[in-house]
């Protein structure tokens, strides 16, 4: 599948990133869907994640899971997906402090959809079929969003 560039002003404009992301996402054979977020501090990738779990219904406020590593928000009447988990990555210093965490078993759950901000620590737990979202800050408030 070839990558997908957009450009996104705000918030709302994720709205198409979403789109691609979960007919991607919908298409994963087996275990969880994962679409990892790659960027700099402030790039987006709460943003879109926020943007994602309002798209799927979740009405609760989302916010980043950065010190509990790891927030699960359950879906209603959603085709594809029981559930919204949502992790941060970022406070991992190493792949052996995630085996507590059970992410491998995570990424094996059927009916899951996964946000995985600040990936690259725990690359080698990633299922190899996975959405790979890349967000930089480009001029002004814009952020250049690729989806692979």
């Amino acid at each position: 599948m070839s990558d997908t560039h957009f450009c996104v002003a705000n918030p709302a404009e994720f709205n198409p990133v979403i789109v691609v992301c979960l007919n991607r996402a919908q298409a994963v054979a087996a275990g969880a869907a994962v679409i990892t977020l790659t960027g700099d501090l402030g790039a987006g990738k709460t943003t879109f994640t926020q943007q994602l779990a309002q798209h799927l219904g979740v009405t609760e406020p989302v916010v980043s899971p950065t010190f509990g590593i790891m927030k699960s928000y359950m879906l209603f009447d959603h085709e594809y997906f029981d559930q919204l988990v949502h992790i941060d990555a970022y406070r991992i210093e190493e792949i052996s402090e995630a085996g507590p965490l059970r992410f491998a078993e995570l990424f094996q759950a059927p009916r899951t959809l996964v946000c995985l901000e600040w990936p690259a620590i725990i690359a080698d737990l990633l299922p190899v079929e996975h959405v790979a979202v890349t967000l930089s800050i480009a001029a002004g408030e814009e952020r250049s969003v690729t989806v692979a």
